[in-house]
Formats: structure tokens, C-alpha cells, sequence
């Protein structure tokens, strides 16, 4: 409510504002009128008299309005202050609310363990979805998954030959559009095996509600499988592909392993928490699965930011993973001494950076390797291209300099913001 109400203000403030603009540029321009309409000496025609009392009485009326908007302005102002503060001690109330310790949830969950089986047999009787298809479904569902493996298996067999020749000789550097479409092909029968059959699911259930679970965890398989692919994409690529990151090949299959098991958390976390299954636990079974899966997930990313650490040893990005990691750790104790909103706050703000400074440096790399491209003139497109823009073969473009400073600095302004 408060959030809506400080919204609420900006919008009134905006009005207000433009009330005040408004009225000091029309109150000018009456002053300006009055200034050349004179002063008033006997003897001067009527119309000329009527006319500056009317220009007067609508400074005066204008005046007057101007006065109220800026009280407005004023009150309005004082108003939205007693909301943002009010709206901070809510908030922090609410970050720091205290729930009960990870040892008290424990001891609460031993003496109700029939309580927890008897709410997990419930689910699966009332939620898991195994009976809205019948057999014959069921058999379709198996034969459409497997055919679609098997196209991808011919797709990967066909293309396979024809893009390792294009993935160049050891020193050539690294493409990443020719990586990518190389490693969507090693994923090609799971990527179509998983799509067929959340697709297949999708249409022969989607009218019901609640979503049963099977439906959940195959509209999810395609985004786990999307994981892998950058996983093998960014640090372990089936040769003779190379990895996008130029870091040490042990380390690199090291990492991709810690990944892979992160990836599979997030999505028994995904399974876990959003879907009916939580909503049939009691509050303490919630709380203490809660809390044993973010001890797993947190202790799998802080082993991943180890790693990291010792793959930046001589670098000076290496304190970035130390400071993540302790950042986790802080969150970690959090969730189990029992401030819970607040270990949520810290995990939405590193996830959200995290994320946001991945896909600022792909994005860098990407638009890297096409300003290079264009500059080199090699291919087909990069030729038509330099062909329009009237740039003769083997000479520079111009003002790519400056084409390359721009970006980077819209996309390092844009992660910023």
C-alpha cells in the first residue's frame, strides 16, 4: 500500500510541476502584455484602459493559482517523505523479521516425520498428473520424445563434419557464433527430446488447473538442458571446439562439473518451490527443506567460487569471487539462524549482478568479434556490408573507433544502471 501510495505522489508531482512550469511562463508572458500595454495616463482611450484591467485581474488570478501549486509542490513534497520513511521502516521490519533457527525447525520435524510422508503421498496422489493421460498418450509421449532424439542424432551426424572444419586451426581465435551453433548440435537430441515433449504435454493438458506436477518438471527440462549448453558452450566444448574462456583447460573441466551439479539444484530447487508440493508441507517441513536446500545450493556456489578464485590467482578480478563467496556465507548463516527475508535479499542482488555481468560480457564479446569482422572484410556479409557503407577493400572504416568506444560504454552504462 505504502508503494502505491509513493507512486501515486510521483504521478501527482509530475501534474503539480507542469501546473507551476505552466503558469510561470503564461504569468511572463501577462507581465510582458502589461509592460506594453504602458502606464496609464488620463485621457487614454477606453479600450486601452479595459484592456489592462483584464490583463491585470488575469495576473492576479494567475498569481494566485501559481501560489496554490507551489503549496501543492510543498505539501506534496513533505507528504512523499512521511511515505519513504514509513516505507523504509516497513521494509526493513519486514528484511529483518526473525523466524525460528534451523535447529529449532529440526527438533519441530522429528516428532512430526508421519505428518511430512503423509503430506508427500498426498501430493502425489492429488497433484502428480500420471493419470490426466492414458496409456495410449502415454506410449505417443514415448515414441514422439525418442523420434525426436533421433532427429537431433541425424541433425548433430550431418552437420557435425561440416562445422568442425569451420572451428579453424589451434591458434585461430575463437568464433563465438560458430561455438555456439557447435555446441547446440552435441545438445541437439536432448534440446529436441526435451521440447517435443514439454510441447506434447503442453497441448493435451494445458486447459488444467492446478498445473500438475509432470507438467512443471517438463516445461522446465528444456531450460535445464539450455544450462548444460553453457556450461559445455562456456568451459568444456566437445573438441575441436574450444571454450569461450581463456582459462586453463583443468581448471575449465573442474568448473564445469561444480556447474553442471549447481544446475541440477536449481532445478530440484524449481521443482521444489514452485509447486503445489511446498504448499502441502506445514510451515516447519517448508521452512526446514528451506533451509537444507540453501545450505546445498549456497555450499555448491561458494565451492564454485573457490575454484574461481584459484583460476584468478595473479588476477585482479580474483576478489570478486572472495567477496561473492562471503557475501554467501553471510546469507547462508542468515537463512539458519532464521532471517530469512534477508538471505533471500542477499542471494536476488548477487543473482541479479551475476547475471546481468555474464550477459554484459557476451554481449561485449559479441559485438567485439563483429566490429573485428568488419574491419577485416572476410566472408560474404562482412564484404556486402563494407560494399554499402563505400568502404573499398583493405582500407579502414572510419570512425570504427569511435563505433567501439560508444557501445562499450552504453552497455558498461546500462549494467551500471
Amino acid at each position: 500500500q505504502l508503494k502505491t501510495w509513493a507512486e501515486r505522489l510521483d504521478r501527482d508531482r509530475s501534474l503539480v510541476t507542469d501546473c507551476i512550469s505552466n503558469g510561470e511562463l503564461n504569468l511572463n508572458r501577462l507581465r510582458a502584455d502589461m509592460e506594453s500595454l504602458g502606464e496609464a495616463v488620463r485621457g487614454e482611450a477606453a479600450e486601452v484602459s479595459r484592456k489592462r484591467r483584464e490583463v491585470r485581474d488575469t495576473i492576479t488570478a494567475q498569481e494566485r493559482q501559481l501560489a496554490e501549486c507551489r503549496v501543492l509542490l510543498l505539501r506534496g513534497d513533505e507528504l512523499g517523505q512521511r511515505v519513504a520513511d514509513l516505507y523504509k521502516a516497513a521494509l526493513a521490519e519486514r528484511v529483518f523479521a526473525k523466524g525460528p533457527s534451523l535447529l529449532t525447525l529440526l527438533l519441530d520435524n522429528w516428532h512430526n516425520t508421519l505428518n511430512l510422508v503423509a503430506a508427500t503421498m498426498a501430493f502425489v496422489e492429488q497433484h502428480a498428473g500420471i493419470e490426466n493421460l492414458s496409456t495410449q498418450n502415454w506410449l505417443w509421449f514415448a515414441v514422439l520424445s525418442a523420434g525426436a532424439a533421433g532427429v537431433g542424432v541425424l541433425v548433430r551426424k550431418r552437420h557435425r563434419p561440416r562445422l568442425t572444419e569451420k572451428l579453424g586451426a589451434p591458434g585461430a581465435p575463437v568464433n563465438v557464433g560458430i561455438s555456439l551453433l557447435a555446441a547446440m548440435l552435441h545438445f541437439a537430441p536432448r534440446l529436441f527430446a526435451s521440447v517435443a515433449a514439454a510441447m506434447f504435454i503442453y497441448l493435451l493438458t494445458y486447459e488444467i488447473r492446478p498445473v500438475p506436477f509432470i507438467n512443471v518438471v517438463l516445461y522446465g527440462l528444456p531450460v535445464y538442458v539450455f544450462g548444460l549448453l553453457s556450461i559445455h558452450l562456456l568451459f568444456a566444448p566437445r573438441p575441436p571446439a574450444r571454450a569461450l574462456l581463456s582459462i586453463d583447460e583443468v581448471h575449465a573441466r573442474r568448473m564445469a562439473r561444480r556447474l553442471r551439479v549447481l544446475v541440477l539444484r536449481a532445478f530440484i530447487g524449481y521443482l521444489l518451490f514452485s509447486t503445489l508440493f511446498s504448499q502441502h508441507l506445514a510451515e516447519e517441513a517448508y521452512l526446514l527443506a528451506r533451509g537444507i536446500y540453501a545450505g546445498l545450493l549456497f555450499l555448491n556456489l561458494i565451492w564454485a567460487l573457490w575454484l574461481y578464485a584459484r583460476m584468478r590467482r595473479q588476477d585482479q578480478l580474483r576478489w570478486v569471487g572472495l567477496l561473492i563467496a562471503m557475501i554467501l556465507i553471510v546469507s547462508l548463516a542468515a537463512e539458519w539462524i532464521g532471517y530469512r527475508n534477508l538471505a533471500l535479499a542477499f542471494v536476488r542482488v548477487i543473482a541479479g549482478s551475476v547475471l546481468a555481468f555474464g550477459l554484459l560480457l557476451l554481449l561485449l564479446r559479441l559485438l567485439n568479434e563483429f566490429y573485428d569482422l568488419l574491419e577485416q572484410g572476410e566472408g560474404r556479409w562482412p564484404r556486402a556490408l563494407r560494399l554499402r557503407l563505400g568502404v573499398a577493400p583493405g582500407q579502414n572504416i572510419p570512425g570504427m573507433l569511435w563505433f567501439r568506444l560508444t557501445t562499450n560504454l552504453l552497455l558498461w552504462s546500462l549494467f551500471v544502471y
